[in-house]
């Protein structure tokens, strides 16, 4: 197969002369160089192939590369546990010295690991992964950007910048264009969760542009849904949001990508509920819940339970918002995504605030501060000190409150100039 830049018609016209092909091994050789580019762009198409392939004369070493190319399209289906047990049987017939596919077994194993939050498994895979690939391959940004992930959602960013510029240079230097605009979106994140909503949407938007070009749509959904996230927080194109949401959940609407369309209603639901459409975020945010519960995905989990608790809450039903509330703080906890359970125990401080147990708020909004202060997490940083003003006045305690008071305005005036006041 070709570089990145190949076009689909390329691939398709390259099957074509495959199928006409007598020679069964050459075939199936084929196949599994096809599927495996099919993997990085087009799920279900990479699932038909490799299911041709394992159909077809193989031998031990063919079938075990099958087998990684269907482990990366279970876990990007949402089938983590399948995908460990793929990868792990190609492991055992992978002969010691084929690095490259032995490689993207340990890669696979490390996505189903981390989508799990085995966090330690997942960089134990990763580092595994990335002795075996060539110093200048063109794999290794990918994985260098992987371990980088997993700093950023363990809300370690200081140490996830260098990894993820690492990697861009080294997918630049290979010219792999699906891992530059990968890295990309993973830069989008880190900014994005750094409040700096002006630099994620520039990194947002090349990667979508990068790919459009590749055709790769489930990795276009992806983005726009982020896209359509910073356009929510931004608060000045609720039209532009709206039409990167609709956009993508119809790319990724062929059930081959539970895992970005979960993530797309939750961040749906978000925009619904700025525009006031209570029962469509209502909708979005079970949607999303009904995809996580069918494929066993536990990342989006705490944001729906949480917006939905917010919804709850502004229905005046108290007590399901406190359920709802404390399923999500448990499913963050589970998770050990930081920056998510920062924001749930903010906004389970604001609950116990209006309920006046000013020492229950107390103890959840420092938690959250402390940990948001530490990570330079600055707009929600300033949030959680405007709340904790709040909690200080109705106290009674004067300076207390001013001091946070003062906190939040810093934290404010050194947010990204773009990003909501």
């Amino acid at each position: 197969m070709g570089s990145d830049a190949a076009t689909r018609a390329d691939r398709q016209a390259q099957l074509e002369r495959v199928i006409r092909q007598r020679d069964s091994l050459a075939r199936t050789e084929t196949l599994i160089e096809l599927a495996w580019d099919y993997s990085q762009q087009d799920a279900g198409r990479a699932a038909e192939l490799v299911e041709q392939c394992l159909a077809s004369p193989v031998d031990a070493t063919g079938r075990a590369r099958a087998l990684v190319i269907r482990s990366f399209v279970e876990w990007r289906q949402g089938r983590f546990r399948s995908a460990c047990e793929d990868a792990e049987r190609a492991l055992e017939d992978l002969v010691d010295d084929d690095h490259l596919w032995r490689s993207r077994a340990f890669n696979s194993l490390g996505a189903a690991a981390y989508h799990l939050g085995a966090f330690d498994e997942a960089s134990a895979r990763y580092e595994q992964a990335l002795a075996l690939v060539d110093r200048h391959g063109g794999e290794r940004g990918g994985l260098i950007s992987n371990i980088g992930l997993i700093h950023l959602h363990q809300g370690r960013y200081a140490e996830a910048r260098p990894f993820f510029d690492e990697a861009f240079a080294l997918a630049c230097r290979a010219g792999n264009e699906t891992h530059q605009g990968n890295i990309r979106v993973n830069l989008g994140n880190l900014e994005f969760n750094l409040g700096r909503y002006g630099a994620a949407l520039a990194q947002y938007e090349a990667a979508a542009g990068l790919f459009e070009s590749l055709g790769s749509d489930f990795l276009l959904g992806d983005v726009l849904i982020k896209i359509g996230s910073v356009h929510t927080m931004l608060r000045h194109d609720t039209k532009k949001a709206l039409r990167s949401f609709r956009r993508a959940l119809e790319l990724l609407g062929d059930g081959n990508s539970p895992i970005e369309l979960a993530w797309g209603y939750q961040r749906l639901a978000e925009l619904q509920i700025e525009l006031g459409d209570r029962e469509g975020a209502r909708a979005s945010y079970e949607q999303s819940l009904a995809i996580c519960e069918e494929h066993e995905y536990e990342g989006v989990v705490a944001l729906c339970l949480n917006g939905l608790a917010n919804l709850s809450l502004d229905d005046g039903d108290l007590e399901t918002a406190r359920k709802l509330r404390h399923r999500a703080l448990a499913a963050a906890r589970a998770r050990g995504i930081q920056h998510e359970l920062a924001w749930i125990l903010h906004a389970l401080g604001a609950d116990h605030l209006e309920a006046r147990d000013f020492g229950s708020a107390e103890e959840a909004l420092q938690a959250a501060a402390e940990y948001l202060d530490k990570e330079s997490v600055r707009y929600e940083a300033s949030a959680v000190h405007r709340t904790l003003c709040d909690l200080y006045l109705a106290r009674g305690d004067h300076p207390r409150a001013l001091e946070h008071l003062r906190t939040h305005g810093a934290l404010r005036a050194d947010v990204d100039v773009d990003a909501p006041r």
